[in-house]
């Protein structure tokens, strides 16, 4: 009887004792293995500790910290590239992130013409607008103007201008005089204008006319160098003229800004000489200094020698001549301005050959047809204007 209440003491202490604590199971004595979940991440840790300090925390859309800043909002995730773009993003004006299609002006003008924008919403960009269209900027991008490969060069004026030499035979240009025979015409240096009309009505081929004109000196002073002023020697000086008007005929050969010809002229020739023939009496000096227009009286036999007397005579010379003149153009301004060479070169005359002279010239070309007009290029014309 009396071990029945020992058990019912021990089985209330047993029950008292589990009350008031709890027993440590197997698992929790041990370590847990390391933990690779999502949630478990550092990203997950900076939420569950309330820090936006690492890069998935600071684009998770979530408020992490509980300070009313979520990701690129809170100043702890400002440290990231993608946090630094959008408050570059968000310090923009709003002048700047306007598109580009709103219009901000009414015309435009000046530097507008320029900025590559359509600021006046008409569908027309810069030089498109008819109110940019005089300014410098655009002058030099709105016009074209075409060069067809093939085009001839149409109109062609010419001048040329220089020295007129002596062809080979000009020994024979002589005449007599009272104070001697045979006295030639030895020609100096002269000049020559040269103006040629033409038209080309193929590439290689140019027709026209030409007409030049010139005049030369004559004189043998320099003979008396070496003979002191020889009373026996005649002396004399000469002045002659010529002029030559003709047709010819162009071959030339167009390499884009040089252009090489050769012309072959016929025509008629006009030279007209002059002598004065002075008494071998008087000195150099002597007729120098006197400039009388007295002749000699042709009459009077054996006159006595006076100073600024002279014998006066003239020939008139006309013929056919037959010319090559090679040269070439350069043209400065494309297809509408040259200058260039040529040579004047007698291959034949029907008399008195000796009268021709050859000349070596400058020359300017004009070709006013040859260049296209200018015109608006095929982006600025404005479709609503129709054809050209």
């Amino acid at each position: 009887m009396l071990k029945q209440p020992t058990n019912f003491f021990f089985l209330f202490i047993a029950l008292s004792f589990s009350l008031f604590s709890r027993p440590i199971s197997a698992q929790e004595t041990t370590d847990p293995a390391p933990a690779t979940s999502k949630e478990d991440s550092p990203a997950s840790q900076d939420a569950i500790t309330g820090a936006e300090r690492s890069l998935e925390a600071c684009r998770d859309g979530r408020d992490n910290d509980r300070d009313d800043h979520i990701d690129c909002e809170d100043q702890d995730c400002r440290i990231f590239a993608i946090c630094v773009a959008g408050q570059k993003e968000r310090a923009r004006s709003p002048e700047e992130t306007k598109p580009a299609t709103e219009p901000v002006a009414t015309v435009e003008t000046g530097l507008l013409c320029r900025d590559g924008l359509d600021n006046d919403g008409d569908g027309k960009v810069d030089c498109q607008q008819k109110s940019c269209q005089d300014y410098f900027y655009c002058e030099t991008r709105i016009y074209e103007r075409p060069e067809p490969p093939n085009k001839p060069q149409g109109l062609l004026v010419s001048l040329g201008f220089g020295v007129a030499l002596p062809n080979f035979r000009w020994p024979t240009a002589k005449t007599d005089s009272i104070y001697g025979e045979d006295i030639p015409f030895d020609p100096d240096l002269g000049g020559m204008t040269q103006l040629k009309l033409g038209y080309a009505p193929i590439k290689w081929l140019a027709l026209g006319v030409d007409l030049h004109l010139g005049g030369t000196g004559a004189t043998n002073y320099a003979d008396f160098f070496s003979l002191e002023d020889d009373p026996s020697k005649y002396k004399y000086t000469g002045f002659k003229g010529f002029a030559h008007v003709g047709a010819f005929a162009r071959l030339q050969w167009i390499q884009d800004r040089f252009v090489p010809y050769v012309d072959f002229s016929a025509g008629y020739s006009f030279a007209r000489y002059r002598w004065y023939v002075y008494d071998p009496a008087n000195k150099w000096d002597e007729i120098e200094n006197h400039s009388s227009d007295e002749n000699y009286d042709q009459s009077t036999p054996n006159p006595a020698p006076r100073v600024g007397i002279r014998d006066e005579r003239a020939q008139t010379f006309r013929h056919l001549t037959l010319a090559v003149s090679p040269g070439f153009d350069v043209y400065v301004v494309k297809r509408l301005f040259a200058i260039g060479a040529r040579a004047w070169i007698p291959v034949y005359a029907s008399r008195n050959p000796e009268t021709d002279n050859i000349g070596v010239m400058l020359s300017v070309t004009f070709t006013p047809t040859w260049r296209e007009q200018s015109r608006i290029k095929a982006e600025y014309r404005d479709p609503s204007a129709g054809p050209n």
